[in-house]
């Protein structure tokens, strides 16, 4: 499976080993993520406060560079995962606020057609195919290992936009855990929101 690598910012900066060890794990279960390196910043809490258009318009660009290449996206931030499926939402329901994002994208060469779709790769890996990639190239069991998840809000909220199988009882990490032979933890915040804008 190919996919469009989607970084963000903050897997780039501040937390370097999350990019390292996420493209380690792709590599070895056989994904094949090909990094954005043209991709804007997503914007959350920052550009899409400013302007709610501005940000739209970033992330179409985003999905364009995305299409042309055919690929669906995924990234490894709950946050940019969030921001990204929203602004994917509203270019869909809303076909006037699309065409004004593409006359913006149109010049500097880019369309957003809605071909391609955002995940999450906790998602993937939850996934019937991601279970049976993890299950059996898994090399040392985290046995005894006790893991708790969280996953934040901008993954599960708003429901219609998350991927995961029941947003306000997801078990989609714990079944990641549970495959590499961790005990997983469930504790009441795991699906709180952290505080983020």
């Amino acid at each position: 499976m190919k996919f469009a690598l989607f970084t963000g910012c903050v897997a780039k900066g501040a937390t370097r080993e999350l990019m390292l060890s996420t493209t380690k794990a792709a590599e070895g279960l056989g994904f094949d993520f090909v990094e954005m390196k043209a991709a804007s910043c997503c914007g959350a809490g920052v550009v899409s406060e400013k302007s709610p258009l501005l940000a739209d318009a970033l992330n179409a660009r985003t999905f364009s560079i995305a299409e042309k290449q055919n690929l669906d996206i995924v990234t490894i931030c709950s946050t940019c995962q969030g921001t990204l499926k929203k602004t994917e939402a509203h270019l869909n329901e809303d076909p006037e606020y699309k065409k004004k994002v593409n006359d913006i994208l149109d010049e500097g060469g880019h369309q957003y057609n809605g071909k391609t779709k955002i995940k999450h790769f906790a998602n993937i890996l939850a996934t019937e195919e991601g279970m049976a990639r993890l299950k059996e190239r898994i090399k040392r069991p985290l046995t005894g290992l006790k893991v708790a998840a969280f996953y934040g809000c901008y993954v599960l909220r708003p429901s219609e936009n998350s991927d995961f199988e029941n947003p306000d009882n997801p078990t989609g990490m714990e079944d990641i855990f549970a495959a590499l032979g961790a005990t997983p933890v469930y504790y009441p915040s795991r699906t709180k929101c952290c505080g983020f804008p």
